[in-house]
C-alpha cells in the first residue's frame, strides 16, 4: 500500500444544481442540489480513495469561518484532511446543470483578501514536511489565491524532491514557469489552452493542427526532462517524455457534469503508476476516470 498526499491552496465547497433550463434575466427553480468539498487537489484525493489500494490524505487552507462545513463534508466521503487554518471562509463554487440542454455552466467565488491576516505560511510548510516523510507520491493542483506568496508551489515540490517522492503538478501560468526555473515536477498535466497560454506566445483560442501540438509538447518536455501531459476534452490527450511524444484517444461519453474530469484524470494516472503500471496504461486508466466523473452528478467522483 502506498500513501497519496494531495496538496492545494484553493479548496471549495461546491454546490451543484440541477435545472431543467436557466432563462437569463428570469427567475430559475432548481430541480435538487448537493453540497461536496471540492477543490481541484481534494477531487484528485476523492477518486483516488474511490478507487482503492492506497492510503490518501489531503493538506489544505480552510477559512475558520465555514471551515468545518468542508472538513465534515470531506468526513462523509472518508476523506483524510489536515487543515491549516486562516481567517475567511472556504470559497464557494457553483455548478449550474442544465439537464435539458446538457449545458453546464461554473462559477467561482472568490473570497475577498483581509489584509490584516497574513496566510500561515510556515505552519503550512511544517505540516507538509511532517508528512513528507511518510509519503509516497505527492499530487500539488490548483491556483494559488492572494494573499498567498508567489512561488509556493516551487517552494513545496523542492521539499519533496529533495525527500526524493515524485511529484505531478497540475497548475499553469507564472507559478508553473516558477517551478521549471528552480525544481521541475516529475510530471506536469495541464490543458491545452493553458499549455499555449504558459510555455508558448500562441494565441489558446487559435486552432492547433495535432503534428505542430505533438511537436511542441515534445519539445518541452525534453528541454524541462519531464512528462508531459495536455489534455485536451474529447480530443485526443497528448503525452510526451524527453523521448517520445504520443496520442491517445478518449472514448466519448454522454457527460452529466464535467467539473472534475481533469482531477478525476490525475487519480487515475496515480493509481495506475502506483500499481507498476506503463505510462500508456496510466493514461488510459486516467481516461476511464475521467470518463466515469463525467457521467456523475458530483465533481471529483466515480461511483455516483
Amino acid at each position: 500500500m502506498k500513501t497519496v498526499l494531495a496538496v492545494g491552496l484553493s479548496p471549495g465547497i461546491q454546490k451543484t444544481i440541477l435545472f431543467p433550463d436557466i432563462t437569463a434575466g428570469g427567475v430559475n427553480r432548481s430541480r435538487s442540489y448537493r453540497l461536496d468539498a471540492s477543490g481541484k487537489a481534494v477531487n484528485a484525493a476523492r477518486v483516488l480513495l474511490q478507487l482503492g489500494g492506497n492510503l490518501i490524505q489531503c493538506l489544505c487552507p480552510l477559512g475558520r469561518d465555514n471551515g468545518e462545513l468542508f472538513m465534515s463534508l470531506a468526513r462523509l466521503d472518508g476523506l483524510e484532511v489536515t487543515p491549516v487554518w486562516t481567517g475567511g471562509n472556504v470559497r464557494y463554487c457553483y455548478t449550474l446543470i442544465e439537464e435539458n440542454s446538457g449545458t453546464i455552466t461554473e462559477l467561482v467565488v472568490g473570497e475577498p483578501v483581509v489584509p490584516s491576516e497574513s496566510p500561515p505560511v510556515e505552519i503550512f510548510r511544517a505540516e507538509l514536511d511532517a508528512r513528507l516523510r511518510h509519503t509516497d507520491f505527492l499530487v500539488i493542483a490548483g491556483s494559488i489565491p492572494a494573499p498567498w506568496p508567489a512561488g509556493i508551489y516551487s517552494s513545496l515540490i523542492t521539499g519533496a524532491r529533495s525527500a526524493g517522492i515524485p511529484v505531478l503538478a497540475d497548475f499553469q501560468g507564472a507559478e508553473l514557469r516558477r517551478c521549471l526555473d528552480s525544481t521541475v515536477p516529475d510530471i506536469i498535466k495541464i490543458n491545452a489552452q493553458e499549455f499555449l497560454a504558459t510555455f508558448t506566445g500562441i494565441d489558446p483560442t487559435e486552432i492547433i493542427h495535432d503534428d505542430e501540438l505533438g511537436d511542441l509538447v515534445a519539445s518541452t518536455s525534453r528541454s524541462h526532462g519531464c512528462t508531459l501531459i495536455v489534455t485536451r476534452g474529447l480530443e485526443p490527450t497528448v503525452c510526451a517524455t524527453p523521448g517520445s511524444v504520443g496520442f491517445y484517444p478518449v472514448t466519448p461519453v454522454k457527460a452529466v457534469n464535467t467539473i472534475g474530469c481533469g482531477d478525476a484524470f490525475n487519480a487515475g494516472f496515480i493509481h495506475a503508476l502506483l500499481a507498476g503500471g506503463i505510462l500508456e496504461q496510466a493514461v488510459e486508466e486516467g481516461h476511464r476516470c475521467a470518463s466515469a466523473n463525467a457521467r456523475s452528478i458530483r465533481p471529483g467522483s466515480i461511483l455516483d
